[in-house]
């Protein structure tokens, strides 16, 4: 009788809590508060972890009410500067902020240009430069994957190491998306940023060509799933146990001799980096590269420039000492 008296204590504690927050998001965003319950369904499915974006969102908003701004429309560049200097660090951050404006454009409720700049409300730190692995880790996970890995780990690993593309692409890939005779498959972007990005057709080589070939050996033909990628129960490869495989095969593991030797971390955009610096350092053409990874933007491609440099730098004091 107690227990149940403390479960039924904790559930009516937690139910006034949430009801309390409701309470306290109607009084704060006032005739945003619409607005802001459509992006959160939105923001639920887009981001990992949602809770920062939300908290960013939320206090823009609140902060356009306390500024007698009742239409989402009147909002203009100084306002996205005015809330960057009433908030620091985390709760500041401005790519959140455009990520919310383009969302609202692509469901009309913003009619105007973004007014997120990326050169007047980001902040120039570490984020901007790319982070790629260095010839030497490369070469390992080549060796490494071989040796640790199965069929799927090697195929994925040759989509990042070839053409790039985000873990998101990799995971909605289906069957018919392969075009085996012009060696190119079609990826497509779950949500695709307005005006940076698109669903596109990615080459790729020789050592792709390979593992795919066994892995369609390999896979269960199985009705209704057409999905490249499954599991060992059939299902399509879902994130979490995307990154369990590709950590199994790279990420140092002290318990175990058989990774008694990887990386500290691994990261699947990282290879994305790196497939996109080899394709500059090896001379591609810009316009080529961002075809080859579905960007729109140049600046996205014009961010690898300070790691050229910084590449160079680094080559200089090796050379030097």
């Amino acid at each position: 009788m107690r227990e149940q008296n403390e479960s039924g204590l904790h559930f009516c504690l937690g139910h006034n809590a949430k009801y309390e927050s409701q309470l306290r998001d109607e009084a704060r965003l006032g005739p945003f508060l619409d607005i802001y319950k459509t992006y959160k369904q939105f923001a639920i499915g887009h981001y990992r972890d949602p809770k920062h974006p939300l908290d960013v969102v939320r206090n823009f908003l609140a902060l356009l009410v306390n500024k007698r701004i009742r239409n989402i429309d009147s909002v203009k560049v100084d306002h996205i500067g005015l809330f960057k200097a009433s908030y620091q660090g985390q709760l500041g951050r401005a790519d959140f902020l455009k990520v919310f404006f383009d969302f609202l454009i692509c469901e009309k409720v913003y009619r105007k240009w973004n007014p997120v700049e990326s050169a007047l409300h980001y902040e120039k730190d570490w984020r901007d430069v790319p982070r790629v692995y260095d010839d030497e880790d490369v070469v390992n996970m080549v060796k490494w994957v071989q040796e640790r890995g199965d069929t799927r780990a090697n195929l994925t690993f040759s989509f990042g190491l070839e053409f790039g593309p985000k873990e998101n692409e990799v995971l909605n890939i289906r069957i018919q998306d392969v075009d085996r005779d012009l060696k190119r498959i079609w990826l497509r972007k779950a949500n695709p940023r307005p005006g940076r990005e698109y669903s596109h057709y990615a080459p790729y080589w020789s050592r792709t060509e390979c593992w795919l070939e066994r892995w369609m050996e390999e896979r269960p033909k199985i009705p209704g799933n057409d999905f490249l990628l499954i599991n060992e129960r059939g299902d399509p490869m879902k994130s979490d146990a995307f990154r369990r495989l590709m950590r199994g095969v790279f990420v140092k593991q002290w318990q175990s001799e058989k990774n008694a030797r990887g990386l500290d971390s691994f990261s699947f955009r990282r290879l994305r980096d790196t497939n996109v610096f080899l394709l500059r350092r090896a001379g591609m053409k810009d316009n080529v590269n961002m075809r080859i990874h579905g960007m729109l933007a140049v600046a996205s491609i014009k961010r690898f420039d300070r790691l050229f440099t910084q590449k160079e730098l680094n080559a200089f004091h090796r050379a030097v000492d």
